[in-house]
């Protein structure tokens, strides 16, 4: 982590922030997996973003961020709402039930590598040539992460661990639809609209689970991880991105992302006493191998030109 901060060539508190949210992303594959024990994965998708869109909207009211969307952009948010929302973490829930919360974790750290294939494909940023040497390692290391080894296996753990990966392809779609309409609109704007769009779509699936498997009684320990991922991983983590999103590169900033699979395995050890296995390990270690050359070794800031008035620091 040190020597990450020290080759990034971002501002203090760009790299302070950064490491703060991913440290806080990194808790909720635990509370997630809390969750998941008594909630459906809709219900817990309209928890999380519905209360979060309700505080951002508050929040860029007061600060004078809403724009009017433009017809040719409406498309874009609808896209970022339904990948970003009930797509991505309707799958990812669904595998997360057969996998451990210190899985996926490591499974997330895989995110950088498509990141920044996409952000080729769909951004055109350049990679040097040891970033082209970090996806191959990330990819092997995506192979023996999911596959539980070098051995080809479609079931258990294999199976859950590659429905979540399939689950970040659209994660990743969402975050460069989200990165295009940052040019364009205050990041935190965006970001509140997507939340409210996911919402909206996911109420009417959770309804039909809640009709389907009526809650009784809701822990504690479920309610604490709701607010968990609602107030910090979505309302405020989330925030913090979109209004870094448009001054950095996103394969620099998807760097940051690393620090999720070292401290999610610790936090699911620590508060559920969740372990990992030696091929998950060297999965993970590969593909942050792979992580670092593509978004750190060859990452950078780049230049900066605010598209809308924003505040000069997230609150």
């Amino acid at each position: 982590a040190a020597k990450l901060l020290k080759t990034s060539r971002i501002p203090n508190q760009a790299l302070f922030l950064l490491v703060l949210i991913n440290v806080i992303w990194a808790g909720s594959s635990v509370c997630n997996k809390q969750a998941l024990e008594t909630l459906g994965a809709f219900t817990l998708i309209t928890l999380r973003f519905g209360p979060s869109c309700l505080i951002l909207a508050v929040y860029c009211w007061r600060q004078k961020l809403i724009r009017k969307v433009e017809n040719s952009d409406v498309g874009r948010f609808l896209l970022l709402g339904i990948l970003g929302g009930p797509v991505t973490y309707g799958i990812f829930y669904s595998g997360m039930r057969g996998a451990s919360a210190a899985e996926a974790n490591l499974v997330i750290s895989a995110e950088p590598i498509l990141i920044a294939i996409l952000a080729v494909i769909f951004l055109h940023e350049k990679l040097q040539k040891i970033q082209k040497y970090g996806l191959l390692i990330g990819f092997l290391g995506l192979y023996v992460l999911i596959m539980q080894g070098f051995v080809p296996r479609f079931e258990g753990e294999a199976f859950s661990n590659a429905v979540m990966v399939g689950a970040l392809v659209f994660e990743c779609a969402a975050s460069i639809t989200g990165k295009a309409l940052t040019d364009k609109y205050p990041g935190l704007y965006v970001v509140t609209i997507q939340f409210a769009i996911s919402a909206i779509l996911s109420l009417p699936l959770a309804i039909m689970e809640i009709s389907r498997h009526p809650i009784a009684l809701i822990p504690m320990s479920t309610i604490f991880s709701v607010v968990y991922v609602c107030l910090g991983s979505s309302c405020f983590a989330f925030g913090v991105w979109y209004w870094l999103l448009p001054r950095y590169d996103v394969s620099t900033m998807s760097g940051f992302l690393f620090i999720q699979p070292m401290a999610g395995p610790f936090l699911a050890w620590l508060i559920r006493g969740e372990k990992i296995g030696p091929a998950t390990f060297a999965g993970a270690a590969l593909v942050l191998g792979g992580v670092w050359m593509v978004a750190i070794m060859g990452g950078k800031a780049r230049e900066f030109h605010e598209p809308a008035p924003e505040p000069a620091a997230f609150p």
